[in-house]
């Protein structure tokens, strides 16, 4: 699978491209929690307007924060990220009351959407930076364990100290932690630490269906032919190339250009966080 992909940076120009065509006559811009939230700071920037959420409209809370009163405002700009079916925005626009309300979405993937404002369209799939670790793609997507769900080992693994290792993969510190289902985690530790691993991900409730781990008896039987192959990113790619994983997601951008390079699909790599 090969995303259309959009960076933060890539959101902040865009954004502001934008604001550039919005003609200055709203009360305020009202950004939809998480991601719309940063466009509509952006907007809001721009044109030195108080930035609220739905919710604090429809409870007042921004009154005093914003120094501006609910009954001055006549016009509001509802501002959010993306569009996909529409639904997150009419539900937002349902509980907007009382006020004149214009809409901009940065991004939309399809032509069909009532919009006041957008910028450009951009046709699936297409993922973006702020969502690619809690995206639905998940469930197609084959991702590596260390520096990408937890942070990476301080310690090189070594056959004669196991019980470093096994304490590290017990209390690795999670690092990005997805809400949603993964294809399969394939990960270079040797087979022996699947009991440890598997606790690890069961306690911080990582969902996944297939557990793909080095086959090799020994750290260093897994190095040697690891060498013999090219590198440990050869290894990934061919196995989720075997199993049938759509994309993949790797920290260590050398490994991530040889997944790349097996798998012809997208790879994200979290080093970077650069989708390559």
């Amino acid at each position: 699978m090969k995303f259309n992909y959009i960076t933060y940076a890539r959101l902040i120009a865009d954004t502001l491209l934008l604001a550039k065509r919005i003609p200055n006559k709203y009360d305020a811009i009202i950004g939809i929690p998480r991601s719309g939230l940063i466009p509509a700071a952006i907007i809001g920037f721009h044109f030195n307007l108080p930035v609220i959420t739905p919710s604090e409209f429809v409870s007042n809370q921004y009154i005093n924060s914003n120094r501006i009163k609910k009954s001055e405002l006549k016009r509001v700009l509802l501002v959010d990220d993306s569009i996909g079916s529409g639904r997150t925005l009419k539900k937002n626009i349902d509980l907007i009351k009382g006020v004149d309300i214009d809409t901009a979405v940065i991004y939309t993937n399809a032509k069909i959407h009532k919009l006041t404002y957008t910028f450009r369209q951009i046709i699936d799939p297409r993922i973006f930076q702020w969502n690619v670790l809690n995206h639905g793609h998940l469930k197609t997507a084959c991702v590596d364990i260390d520096g990408v769900l937890c942070k990476d080992p301080t310690i090189i693994e070594d056959d004669n100290k196991p019980n470093e290792i096994i304490n590290h993969i017990i209390n690795a510190e999670p690092l990005h932690v997805p809400k949603l289902p993964i294809f399969a985690i394939i990960t270079n530790r040797i087979e022996k630490y699947r009991p440890e691993t598997v606790g690890w991900l069961a306690k911080h409730n990582i969902k996944y269906e297939q557990l793909i781990m080095s086959h090799y008896n020994t750290a260093k039987e897994r190095r040697n032919n690891f060498h013999r192959i090219g590198g440990n990113g050869i290894w990934k790619g061919t196995e989720c190339q075997r199993i049938g994983g759509a994309w993949f997601i790797e920290s260590s951008y050398p490994q991530a250009i040889q997944i790349r390079n097996i798998i012809k699909s997208s790879v994200f790599c979290t080093d970077k966080m650069i989708m390559i």
